[in-house]
């Protein structure tokens, strides 16, 4: 739904990778640079967006972006105890494109 909203697709017209400069000076990526995360489920390839929000080790990639599909990454096997879906965590690896 929320990429049928003009005013927000305006403000972020495109899904990025949301890292800590730590990590993005750590791992030699530069802030904009198109690099493939990937997990246990698939990959996706997604410009990297420095962010102070996740902290050091941690990522975030915005689920809503049809062009950058995160949800294809994760699982939707439900929690035991809150019957919700597990998918807002997951392990990943992250690689640039050559």
């Amino acid at each position: 739904m929320s990429r049928r909203a003009k005013g927000l697709d305006r403000l972020i017209p495109e899904a990025g990778l949301e890292m800590n400069a730590i990590d993005i000076k750590r791992f030699n990526f530069n802030d904009g640079e198109t690099v493939r995360l990937t997990t246990k489920r698939g990959s996706v390839d997604v410009k990297i967006s420095e962010s102070d929000l996740p902290p050091e080790g941690v990522m975030f990639l915005p689920f809503h972006f049809t062009e950058s599909p995160a949800n294809r990454l994760t699982s939707s096997v439900m929690d035991p105890v809150s019957k919700t879906p597990i998918y807002k965590t997951s392990a990943a690896r992250i690689e640039k494109i050559n």
